[in-house]
């Protein structure tokens, strides 16, 4: 008898116990009520000037009393796919391109996210980012023909860059030489300089020759280059 009674309290403690649980399960809050707060930058659009330094940018949590998440969660960065060039920190949010190579724009959507299910895809921003490149200015010099006397002293002439009103050869600042194309054997070319050597020594041409610049990065004038009519006599 005693025995019936013991395994029947134990038969109604269990049940006991289930009703209590089961209550603690309905009345217990969502974990994970609320969605992190969504991610905001100063800006729409990015770009970065090749070989540019300053290579990073930061996107941030447009927080609500000192917090990223209203349940106070850790808060994550994510993103639209990445092209190879460009990375982001899921953690701080900063935003790293390469800037070694011209990369044309690319559009990235940014999100917050609390690893918790809560996201805010619907309210990300999107933000276009490019690696940009300007040609430097064409070259000028002051004649387009040139004819030398043959064993005269005077036979060099001065290629100069069409700088534009801030004195720059190129709209980046890149450094720029001068080029130019299959120069025949008389002629000499000083790329840093831009100053072009005659050999008068014998009779020479007349050759037409064509000069451009080049930036640092290797792109060439915009638009057409200089062509000199050369002829030693």
């Amino acid at each position: 008898m005693i025995r019936k009674i013991y395994i029947l309290i134990v038969i109604f403690s269990f049940i006991g116990l289930l009703y209590s649980c089961s209550n603690l399960a309905i009345s217990s809050p969502d974990l994970n009520n609320c969605s992190p707060y969504p991610v905001t930058a100063p800006f729409t659009e990015r770009h970065f000037k090749i070989g540019e330094e300053d290579n990073t940018f930061q996107i941030l949590i447009d927080e609500k009393d000192g917090l990223k998440d209203p349940d106070g969660d850790d808060v994550v960065f994510r993103s639209s796919p990445l092209p190879l060039w460009i990375s982001l920190e899921v953690h701080s949010g900063i935003v790293t391109v390469d800037t070694a190579a011209v990369h044309g724009v690319v559009t990235i959507s940014f999100w917050s996210d609390d690893c918790l299910g809560g996201g805010t895809r619907e309210d990300s921003i999107d933000i276009d980012v490019s690696v940009f490149n300007n040609p430097p200015y064409p070259v000028t010099a002051d004649y387009t023909s040139y004819l030398f006397d043959q064993g005269s002293g005077d036979n060099t002439f001065q290629l100069e860059i069409l700088l534009n009103q801030g004195g720059l050869a190129d709209p980046d600042g890149d450094e720029v030489c001068f080029k130019a194309m299959s120069l025949p054997a008389w002629v000499f070319l000083d790329e840093e300089t831009g100053l072009v050597t005659v050999d008068v020594s014998e009779l020479h041409g007349p050759e037409t020759v064509s000069f451009w610049s080049e930036d640092e990065w290797g792109l060439k004038t915009g638009g057409l280059a200089f062509s000199v009519l050369l002829e030693v006599q």
